[in-house]
């Protein structure tokens, strides 16, 4: 069974296009091809599926229509309209955050490891070379870095960053 820990989400399913099964598809980054990519996931009744894609062809260089195996008209297409795409994490060789885009994760509220709340990222400063979460609290602004290491789970739905970070990172 696939869990939420190993995939990433990619897009979403706008709509049904046609009445063949095809689906029409925005994706969250340019920067994506489905060259080497056998299956995609969708949840469907709340466990994660995958279905293997049989054709796809872009609009732009984030949209297009795509083709899923067995999915071959539209009362079957019309379940996936507005699901979201994931995929597994072990087909990207890059940080998740390249893959959103750092701005994604604005409005995030972000929890250290126990589960308390930090607070709720209100902006990212690229400016420097390490990227950084702008996090409010109500009371302060909090700076984080934006690192793979101390993300421990992402959670898309509930727009929460679980994070485990350094002591005393918190106190600067």
């Amino acid at each position: 069974m696939i869990s939420l820990s190993e995939v990433v989400p990619i897009g979403q399913i706008l709509k049904t296009h046609g009445i063949e099964g095809e689906l029409s598809f925005q994706l969250n980054s340019e920067e994506f091809d489905f060259e080497d990519i056998p299956f995609l996931i969708f949840e469907m009744d709340g466990i994660l599926v995958p279905f293997f894609l049989e054709e796809w062809r872009f609009k732009t260089e984030d949209s297009g229509f795509l083709k899923l195996e067995d999915v071959n008209n539209e009362k079957k297409a019309r379940k996936f309209s507005g699901l979201t795409i994931y995929l597994q994490k072990k087909f990207f060789d890059i940080p998740e955050t390249e893959i959103f885009g750092n701005h994604f994760f604005i409005g995030f509220q972000v929890f250290d490891k126990d589960g308390k709340l930090i607070g709720t990222i209100k902006d990212i400063d690229e400016s420097t070379e390490n990227v950084l979460f702008i996090i409010h609290n109500g009371e302060k602004e909090i700076l984080i870095p934006v690192s793979e290491d101390y993300i421990l789970h992402i959670d898309e739905k509930q727009k929460s960053i679980h994070m485990d970070l350094p002591e005393g990172l918190l106190e600067l």
